[in-house]
Protein backbone atom coordinates (compact mmCIF):
# COMPACT_ATOMS: atom_id res chain seq x y z
CA UNK A 1 0.00 0.00 0.00
CA UNK A 2 2.77 2.38 0.98
CA UNK A 3 4.09 1.53 -2.41
CA UNK A 4 1.05 2.82 -4.13
CA UNK A 5 1.48 6.08 -2.11
CA UNK A 6 4.92 6.25 -3.37
CA UNK A 7 3.51 5.78 -6.77
CA UNK A 8 1.16 8.83 -6.87
CA UNK A 9 3.55 10.92 -5.21
CA UNK A 10 5.70 10.20 -7.79
CA UNK A 11 3.37 10.43 -10.10
CA UNK A 12 2.06 14.04 -9.06
CA UNK A 13 5.86 14.74 -8.84
CA UNK A 14 5.98 14.05 -12.20
CA UNK A 15 3.23 15.85 -13.42
CA UNK A 16 4.10 18.74 -11.78
CA UNK A 17 8.22 18.56 -12.71
CA UNK A 18 6.62 18.42 -16.50
CA UNK A 19 4.04 21.50 -15.90
CA UNK A 20 6.62 23.78 -14.44
CA UNK A 21 9.19 22.58 -17.70
CA UNK A 22 6.56 22.94 -20.00
CA UNK A 23 5.53 26.71 -18.34
CA UNK A 24 9.38 27.12 -18.01
CA UNK A 25 9.55 26.47 -21.83
CA UNK A 26 6.92 28.49 -22.83
CA UNK A 27 7.66 31.60 -20.99
CA UNK A 28 11.71 31.28 -22.01
CA UNK A 29 9.94 31.34 -25.89
CA UNK A 30 7.72 34.21 -25.25
CA UNK A 31 10.66 36.14 -23.67
CA UNK A 32 13.18 35.39 -26.75
CA UNK A 33 10.44 36.33 -29.28
CA UNK A 34 9.92 39.71 -27.22
CA UNK A 35 13.68 40.70 -27.16
CA UNK A 36 14.40 39.83 -30.97
CA UNK A 37 11.20 41.96 -32.24
CA UNK A 38 12.11 44.48 -29.64
CA UNK A 39 16.00 44.74 -30.96
CA UNK A 40 14.71 44.36 -34.64
CA UNK A 41 11.75 47.41 -33.85
CA UNK A 42 14.96 49.52 -32.07
CA UNK A 43 17.39 48.77 -35.19
CA UNK A 44 14.63 49.55 -37.53
CA UNK A 45 12.90 52.79 -36.05
CA UNK A 46 16.76 53.91 -34.97
CA UNK A 47 17.87 57.34 -37.87
CA UNK A 48 21.58 55.61 -38.23
CA UNK A 49 19.93 52.50 -39.89
CA UNK A 50 17.77 53.97 -42.82
CA UNK A 51 21.20 56.19 -42.85
CA UNK A 52 23.75 53.36 -43.64
CA UNK A 53 20.78 51.45 -45.94
CA UNK A 54 20.61 54.98 -47.88
CA UNK A 55 24.39 54.80 -47.79
CA UNK A 56 24.78 51.18 -48.91
CA UNK A 57 21.89 51.75 -51.77
CA UNK A 58 24.02 54.90 -52.98
CA UNK A 59 27.50 53.17 -53.16
CA UNK A 60 25.89 50.30 -55.28
CA UNK A 61 24.46 53.15 -57.71
CA UNK A 62 27.91 54.42 -57.91
CA UNK A 63 28.97 51.28 -58.87
CA UNK A 64 26.55 50.24 -61.04
CA UNK A 65 26.80 53.66 -62.63
CA UNK A 66 30.54 53.16 -63.30
CA UNK A 67 30.35 49.69 -64.89
CA UNK A 68 27.66 51.38 -66.74
CA UNK A 69 30.21 54.26 -68.05
CA UNK A 70 33.01 51.51 -69.05
CA UNK A 71 30.26 49.87 -71.24
CA UNK A 72 29.57 52.23 -73.63
CA UNK A 73 30.83 52.54 -76.64
CA UNK A 74 34.87 53.01 -76.80
CA UNK A 75 34.38 54.38 -80.11
CA UNK A 76 32.69 57.53 -78.79
CA UNK A 77 34.94 57.93 -75.46
CA UNK A 78 37.77 58.26 -77.68
CA UNK A 79 36.83 60.74 -79.88
CA UNK A 80 34.87 62.75 -77.42
CA UNK A 81 37.80 63.17 -75.01
CA UNK A 82 41.07 62.84 -77.03
CA UNK A 83 40.37 64.23 -80.33
CA UNK A 84 40.31 67.79 -81.13
CA UNK A 85 37.96 69.74 -83.06
CA UNK A 86 38.08 68.47 -86.48
CA UNK A 87 37.08 71.61 -87.88
CA UNK A 88 39.21 75.00 -87.74
CA UNK A 89 38.79 78.45 -89.15
CA UNK A 90 40.96 81.40 -89.68
CA UNK A 91 40.87 84.54 -91.24
CA UNK A 92 43.43 84.93 -94.18
CA UNK A 93 43.94 87.78 -96.90
CA UNK A 94 41.09 87.93 -98.87
CA UNK A 95 39.09 85.50 -97.27
CA UNK A 96 38.72 82.73 -94.82
CA UNK A 97 40.30 79.37 -95.03
CA UNK A 98 38.42 76.30 -93.22
CA UNK A 99 40.58 72.94 -92.26
CA UNK A 100 38.32 70.31 -91.73
CA UNK A 101 40.15 66.45 -90.88
CA UNK A 102 38.79 63.85 -92.89
CA UNK A 103 39.95 61.15 -90.38
CA UNK A 104 36.59 60.89 -88.59
CA UNK A 105 34.43 60.90 -91.34
CA UNK A 106 36.05 57.92 -93.34
CA UNK A 107 38.45 59.87 -94.88
CA UNK A 108 36.59 61.00 -97.81
CA UNK A 109 35.16 64.19 -98.26
CA UNK A 110 31.96 63.05 -99.42
CA UNK A 111 30.92 62.46 -96.05
CA UNK A 112 30.82 66.67 -95.59
CA UNK A 113 28.88 69.31 -96.18
CA UNK A 114 29.23 72.51 -96.39
CA UNK A 115 26.25 75.50 -96.72
CA UNK A 116 26.42 79.34 -96.52
CA UNK A 117 23.62 81.34 -95.59
CA UNK A 118 22.97 85.09 -95.43
CA UNK A 119 26.51 85.64 -96.80
CA UNK A 120 28.08 85.01 -93.29
CA UNK A 121 26.51 82.15 -91.69
CA UNK A 122 28.93 78.96 -92.76
CA UNK A 123 27.07 75.42 -91.62
CA UNK A 124 29.12 72.66 -91.55
CA UNK A 125 27.48 69.00 -91.63
CA UNK A 126 29.66 65.53 -91.63
CA UNK A 127 28.35 62.68 -91.12
CA UNK A 128 29.61 58.84 -90.95
CA UNK A 129 28.01 55.32 -90.84
CA UNK A 130 30.32 52.48 -88.59
CA UNK A 131 29.23 49.13 -89.34
CA UNK A 132 31.39 46.74 -86.80
CA UNK A 133 29.76 43.19 -86.70
CA UNK A 134 26.25 43.16 -86.55
CA UNK A 135 26.32 46.66 -85.05
CA UNK A 136 25.59 49.79 -87.11
CA UNK A 137 26.04 53.01 -85.67
CA UNK A 138 25.97 56.82 -87.36
CA UNK A 139 28.69 59.25 -85.95
CA UNK A 140 27.36 63.35 -86.96
CA UNK A 141 28.96 66.83 -86.23
CA UNK A 142 27.24 70.06 -86.87
CA UNK A 143 28.98 73.50 -86.74
CA UNK A 144 28.41 76.94 -87.81
CA UNK A 145 30.24 80.12 -87.77
CA UNK A 146 29.06 83.28 -87.80
CA UNK A 147 31.45 85.13 -89.81
CA UNK A 148 32.32 88.86 -89.94
CA UNK A 149 32.61 89.78 -93.42
CA UNK A 150 30.73 88.20 -95.96
CA UNK A 151 31.83 85.45 -98.22
CA UNK A 152 31.20 84.89 -101.77
CA UNK A 153 30.14 80.92 -101.89
CA UNK A 154 29.96 80.71 -105.01
CA UNK A 155 34.02 81.27 -105.77
CA UNK A 156 34.36 78.80 -102.90
CA UNK A 157 37.42 76.06 -103.61
CA UNK A 158 37.78 72.86 -102.40
CA UNK A 159 41.02 71.12 -102.19
CA UNK A 160 41.97 67.75 -100.13
CA UNK A 161 45.60 66.81 -98.78
CA UNK A 162 47.25 64.84 -96.29
CA UNK A 163 43.86 63.84 -94.68
CA UNK A 164 42.01 67.17 -94.81
CA UNK A 165 39.93 69.14 -96.08
CA UNK A 166 40.79 72.78 -96.97
CA UNK A 167 38.21 75.12 -98.32
CA UNK A 168 39.08 78.58 -99.36
CA UNK A 169 36.23 80.83 -99.05
CA UNK A 170 36.95 84.45 -100.32
CA UNK A 171 35.37 87.78 -99.12
CA UNK A 172 31.87 89.25 -101.04
CA UNK A 173 33.22 91.97 -103.55
CA UNK A 174 31.21 94.72 -102.33
CA UNK A 175 30.84 96.96 -106.10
Amino acid sequence: MENQENNKCSKKEKCLKFFLIFVGTIIGAFLAFYFAVDMTFKVMLSPEYHMRRADKMIEQMDKQFARDMRRMDKDIMVIGKEMPNPVTISEEEGGYKVVIALKPFGNTAKNIEINVENGNLLKINASRDVKKGDKEKMMSMQQAFLLENKVDFNKMTKDEEKGKMIINLPYENKD
